[in-house]
């Protein structure tokens, strides 16, 4: 039998119905027909085999075979392709770090992260060369990697000038893509990428706007991985060196993107864990056990455990789409173990990335950027941002007071969670499924309790409510609070040293020990997040109910905003869901509620305005409306007299001295100033 008769045998046992259907749609919306390995090695192995060695023979007889299955419609599928693809994993994965020599010409399938996507563009595959000398044509194949002209005429002999006739010419759409090593791959911190070309109806494959739509993804491409021969024909130095490429056949999408962690191994522990009355406080005491847990990190670490755990997304197909990702802000003062606590955290989370804002291109930052570069061959093509290459999992970014800045990511955050792109003729949507937590300092070095945390972070307001999630942490000294952090910063150390150079057994160390094996951590967390979904009890909505009509009514005032909104009750929800998932439980009880309405009140109680003694809704997002009016005041004092001292300041006002001096020093390092200062007096000279 030969190859030809194997393709028409396996078409007509396994295909006949999607080769009716492609006949269907073809040319117009279809014009190719996908074929599962695992059919090609239940029909063959050996013809698998053959078509892993010689991809580009195996298919183009594919391909002549496919017109002649006998199909009930009178469709000529001249020209159709066959793709070979594979859900089942019947070809070896290898990561775009694990490509060799001994894997050139031959179709394999590699797994990483699209990056960089061009638009797409027509390419020539066989350019007819015409001779403005004698008019003959000289038709010339063209590769993927570069532009070939003829080196001189087939009918005068001579070396042209030549004309493309486009009109006799033979072209087809392309797209070219970077598939990257995703981050935990990744060994060198840069990682490896390889040039992927995509052909035909292949570029619209992955989204509403084909190809683009994919940026940011990990994907398992199956294709060629083909030398570029261009590298080795006299441009420059000429070296035997040469790089490879990509030309893709098919491409399978998915959204698990790591499978290191092996949950059936440490499922029983896991459930031993969970079903412990104190599940939730041994799982956060766990994450970064070398901590000392103060008030405020006791309220911290209760938020990442819910911030790890998360809801589940909720889109049905007739109803409201809520996210279930939690989004967590955390600004403190410098060196109070946030940046620590964090990587910490980062290691426990499937698919997470943390990444450091100084280190983030301001062109790309979080979002993503049309860029015109020779990527692109002089044309545009697109970048993603952080966000959409975490989608799917969690994205944490630190420092953020000191990066190129948070703007433009607020329907990221939010909803549907996706980046709309209209950028350079370029459109895409990216999506951004990501539990996002920022950390950084406030802008002015410390922490001042009484400046909204938008102004001392420099976020938009607006973004600030997106987060589900504030802690505010100030360095504070007090006595036996720092006694003890001294004591476990000081057991920590030691008993890290006596491990790694003493005696010191893994088992008797008790600070830098936690009571959960990290390996569980992860296999517990990847549990929860993949297979449980809880569904709200009554007793818990009643709970979340009162807790959000009784803090609205915090304000007596009509005039004043509430402090809390719908997307508090919200972010009161997810976690009460995060907290369920964290005990394994199908149902959230009232004490998941209850619990996560603990967390909600610390959040909101960061509104509580200590001058005023009300709830000011504005305080996280804009100036309290307590601390407007010490503001005109002390303009108003300043303005009317022109030159004062803070004393005198004070007793017209009955503002503290403390206050009046840091608004009047805020004043003095504008530009341009509206006050000096000479000695103990100051001046209003706007």
């Amino acid at each position: 039998m030969t190859l030809l008769d194997n393709f028409n045998e396996l078409f007509r046992d396994y295909y006949r119905e999607d080769i009716a259907k492609l006949a269907q749609s073809y040319p117009k919306d279809r014009q190719s027909l996908y074929v599962e390995a695992k059919d090609v090695w239940r029909y063959d192995s050996a013809l698998l085999e053959d078509w892993k060695n010689e991809p580009a023979k195996i298919r183009e007889t594919a391909e002549e075979a496919l017109p002649h299955v006998d199909i009930p419609i009178d469709i000529d599928l001249e020209g159709a392709h066959v793709r070979l693809t594979d859900s089942n994993d019947y070809l070896d994965r290898l990561g775009v770090g694990e490509l060799y020599a001994e894997h050139e010409t031959n179709l394999i399938a590699v797994r990483g992260r699209v990056g960089q996507v061009t638009g797409a563009r027509t390419k020539l595959t066989v350019a007819a060369f015409e001779c403005q000398r004698c008019g003959t044509i000289t038709r010339m194949p063209q590769p993927d990697t570069d532009f070939q002209e003829p080196h001189e005429c087939q009918g005068c002999e001579r070396q042209g000038p030549f004309h493309v006739n486009f009109n006799q010419s033979e072209r087809i759409n392309q797209q070219k893509l970077k598939l990257e090593e995703p981050p935990h791959e990744q060994t060198n911190g840069s990682g490896q990428e390889i040039l992927v070309y995509c052909h035909n109806d292949l570029i619209h494959e992955g989204g509403e706007n084909g190809l683009v739509d994919t940026a940011g993804e990990t994907v398992t491409i199956i294709g060629e991985y083909l030398p570029d021969e261009t590298d080795l024909q006299g441009r420059g130095n000429v070296t035997p060196t040469y790089d490879c490429y990509f030309k893709a056949h098919s491409i399978v999408f998915d959204d698990d993107r790591t499978d290191e962690i092996d949950v059936d191994k440490h499922r029983d522990e896991v459930n031993q864990y969970a079903s412990r009355a104190d599940a939730i406080d041994v799982f956060r005491e766990s994450i970064d056990p070398g901590l000392t847990i103060t008030d405020k990190w006791d309220m911290a670490t209760l938020m990442a455990t819910g911030y790890a755990f998360g809801a589940p997304r909720i889109d049905p197909e007739d109803g409201d789409m809520v996210r279930g990702d939690l989004h967590m802000l955390f600004v403190s003062d410098p060196g109070m173990r946030k940046s620590v606590f964090a990587d910490k955290l980062a290691e426990l989370l499937p698919n997470s990335e943390i990444r450091q804002a100084t280190g983030m291109s301001s062109d790309v930052g979080l979002t993503a950027a049309a860029q015109q570069d020779e990527f692109g061959d002089g044309g545009w093509s697109l970048s993603p941002g952080a966000l959409p290459r975490a989608n799917g999992g969690h994205l944490i970014i630190d420092e953020i007071d000191k990066g190129p800045g948070l703007g433009g990511i607020h329907d990221a955050l939010e909803g549907s969670q996706e980046l709309k792109i209209d950028k350079a003729g370029i459109q895409a949507t990216l999506a951004t499924r990501v539990g996002f937590m920022a950390l950084g300092n406030p802008t002015e070095g410390r922490f001042d309790p009484y400046e909204p945390i938008a102004e001392q972070i420099d976020l938009d307001p607006a973004l600030m409510s997106r987060f589900d999630l504030i802690v505010t942490m100030s360095d504070e000294a007090d006595r036996d609070m720092d006694t003890e952090i001294a004591t476990g910063v000081l057991d920590s150390v030691d008993e890290s040293a006596r491990l790694e150079y003493g005696d010191m057994e893994t088992s008797e160390a008790e600070a830098v020990t936690p009571e959960v094996p990290r390996e569980v951590m992860k296999a517990w967390v990847k549990i929860a997040r993949e297979e449980i979904n809880p569904l709200l009890s009554e007793d818990a909505k009643n709970v979340l109910r009162d807790y959000y009509v009784d803090t609205r009514q915090l304000n007596d005032e009509e005039s004043d905003k509430p402090p809390a909104t719908a997307r508090t009750l919200l972010g009161g929800i997810r976690l009460s869901m995060a907290f369920a998932r964290a005990e394994l439980s199908e149902e959230v009880t009232e004490r998941h509620a209850e619990l996560a309405k603990e967390v909600s009140k610390a959040v909101v109680a960061q509104n509580f305005d200590p001058e005023s003694g009300e709830w000011d809704a504005d305080r996280t997002t804009e100036t309290p409306s307590s601390q407007q009016e010490r503001v005109e005041a002390i303009e108003m004092c300043l303005r009317s007299d022109g030159k004062l001292t803070l004393d005198e300041i004070a007793d017209r006002t009955g503002i503290s001295e403390r206050k009046i001096e840091h608004r009047l020093e805020k004043l003095r390092n504008r530009n341009p100033a509206p006050v000096v200062r000479n000695g103990d007096e100051y001046r209003w000279i706007a």
